[in-house]
């Protein structure tokens, strides 16, 4: 694969579609692209066969995930890589005639079909790219033949286009089809690489509490009472947010009482809200002490009432075990 961007440092130009004896020395000490190689991606020439690199793990890709979606009379295909902007173009014009296609060859059960018929006319065929993996660019035939930029970072080959075109047919086809065509098979998986990465960050060591507090206790409490514009700032006690990333969770919540007398409270913001944020900081590295702080910018439109605020998260003794904790702020109001 090579990679030129702009004028490029040493002698490394956009549009080189010759070797250079020296880099190619350099390249064939790394890891030597075979005359099979070297023919596939003509008229490339290999900087660095990236593909031959398998340590830590493969450098580049050899199994890559395709997916078809529908919403409605929207099918979006989930592309894993860069497309230019042509052959974005007719992958899309190809989708689309493949639509046609399909309604004109079940045209007899278009009423019948609601489904069916909801896309006559009115489909729209959308690209959103780097979905589920990344394969670096992809160029037609034609841009990959000059070698600028996108053509050289395309690293399958000049056909790379013509691979997809056909797998995102097929789904195509079913996608629209459904069981009245034999199912896909299922291709190959790619390797699940998560628990081989290499990280030169240490994780957390240990987690420990300020003296004679506990994990989730209050070091700053809020105000008693704040209008809409001004901001409530809470600080806890706080273990490491690596412990517990906190998926599909929140390291905060803004809760607004609705029924004192049953101690009901209604979450109006997380972690997530624009209005919030959540800053953590590790007050003493030799003891492993943290603290958390949870900032809630009162939106303008926020009704009065009584509101408090939580946090969420999770600490690692020195005996490695992750316990989860939650701190609460006292009540306050807002007027």
């Amino acid at each position: 694969m090579t990679l030129l961007v702009g004028p490029g440092a040493f002698d490394f130009k956009q549009g080189t579609t010759s070797g250079n004896r020296f880099w190619n020395f350099v390249r064939d000490f790394i890891a030597k692209p075979d005359k099979e190689m070297t023919e596939c991606q003509h008229p490339k020439p290999i900087l660095i066969a990236t593909g031959l690199m398998n340590f830590p793990y493969q450098w580049q890709p050899s199994i890559v995930p395709t997916q078809m979606l529908r919403i409605g009379s929207v099918l979006i295909a989930g592309v894993p890589g860069e497309f230019s902007t042509m052959s974005g173009r007719r992958l899309k014009t190809l989708l689309g005639k493949e639509v046609n296609n399909v309604l004109d060859q079940y045209s007899n059960e278009l009423e019948a079909s609601p489904d069916l018929k909801s896309l006559q006319g009115k489909t729209k065929v959308v690209l959103a790219g780097l979905s589920n993996a990344y394969s670096s660019y992809v160029t037609t035939f034609e841009e990959y033949q000059v070698q600028r930029y996108e053509g050289a970072s395309t690293i399958f080959g000049p056909h790379t286009l013509e691979a997809y075109l056909y797998q995102y047919l097929n789904l195509t086809r079913k996608l629209v089809s459904g069981p009245r065509v034999d199912p896909l098979p299922d291709g190959p998986e790619p390797p699940f690489l998560l628990k081989k990465q290499i990280a030169f960050r240490p994780g957390v060591i240990f987690d420990n509490p300020a003296w004679k507090h506990k994990f989730g206790d209050v070091l700053l409490q809020p105000n008693e009472v704040y209008q809409s514009g001004m901001s409530v700032i809470v600080i806890f006690v706080a273990g490491h947010p690596q412990n517990n990333l906190m998926v599909e969770g929140t390291f905060l919540t803004v809760e607004q009482m609705i029924h004192p007398s049953k101690d009901e409270w209604k979450v109006i913001a997380t972690d997530s809200s624009l209005e919030t944020k959540f800053l953590w900081r590790r007050t003493n590295s030799i003891f492993g002490e943290s603290t958390a702080t949870v900032i809630w910018d009162i939106p303008a439109n926020t009704t009065q009432g009584i509101y408090r605020i939580r946090h969420f998260g999770a600490a690692k003794s020195i005996l490695q075990s992750i316990r989860p904790y939650v701190g609460v702020s006292v009540q306050f109001e807002v007027v």
